[in-house]
């Protein structure tokens, strides 16, 4: 399951159908919902992160953030975290 939702646009703000290989994205936008996850001994927060985020690790600092941790060493085994959705708009500069 994916939390990041990806829009893929030209610079004409048009959908493109097919993303091109070396688009980054450029605008990340929250949605207002939260998914929650129960922690294991197994988790970390990057690998949550690729979880729910299309296999980035890049969003672990957003869980932190949203959970305010700390350390993400300090995970506690059942614990239940909250994981941020977002829209992610990528513009192509082609």
């Amino acid at each position: 399951m994916s939390l990041t939702r990806m829009v893929y646009l030209d610079l004409n703000l048009q959908p493109l159908t097919q993303p091109h290989y070396n688009m980054r994205p450029t605008y990340k936008y929250p949605v207002r919902d939260c998914h929650s996850h129960i922690v294991t001994s197994q988790d970390t927060v990057t690998a949550i992160a690729c979880k729910y985020h299309c296999g980035n690790s890049a969003y672990w600092t957003d869980i932190m953030d949203q959970n305010k941790l700390d350390d993400p060493e300090d995970l506690v085994v059942g614990e239940k975290l909250l994981i941020p959705s977002y829209e992610v708009v990528v513009l192509y500069h082609g």
